[in-house]
């Protein structure tokens, strides 16, 4: 499934099979700042940003994440985790499926080099959301390799 991510610069998407693993990848890259949206307009992720801890540790516990078991949860789905963030690609879900098409038959290599260069040509702001995606899926795939 495609999910737009909710931010005050460009529009971005991602692309995940689960939308909990979606919405705590957003999560993690934000810091409760961005929130995720299905294709369907429905809130995945609210933003955190201006709320209290609470609400967070209440949506984490609602989504199946305990308070005390985050590293097991972390090691278990980083791997997916950091596959969901290089899925990004700049633009609304129109040109999520434009960029899709192009990539589908594409190796990993070259789809994400394929995306590197779409991202670079599409970014507007100076917030590059899509290189902040990149730096922190290569954070996590070091920090849980051999765990998926």
């Amino acid at each position: 499934m495609i999910y737009e991510i909710a931010n005050p610069s460009d529009a971005c998407t991602i692309e995940a099979e689960d939308s909990v693993l979606a919405a705590v990848s957003i999560l993690l890259l934000s810091n409760g700042a961005y929130g995720l949206y299905d294709e369907d307009g429905r809130t995945v992720l609210p933003i955190f940003a201006y709320s209290g801890p609470e609400r967070l540790i209440e949506w984490l516990k609602d989504h199946g994440i305990e308070d005390g078991r985050t590293d097991e949860f972390f090691a278990k789905n980083g791997q997916e985790m950091a596959k969901i963030l290089e899925s990004v690609a700049y633009g609304d879900f129109g040109d999520r499926k434009s960029i899709t098409t192009l990539t589908d038959k594409m190796s990993a290599g070259d789809r994400l080099e394929a995306l590197s260069k779409w991202n670079e040509s599409k970014r507007s702001s100076l917030n590059d959301i899509s290189a902040a995606c990149i730096d922190l899926a290569k954070k996590i795939r070091e920090e849980t390799a051999g765990n998926g």
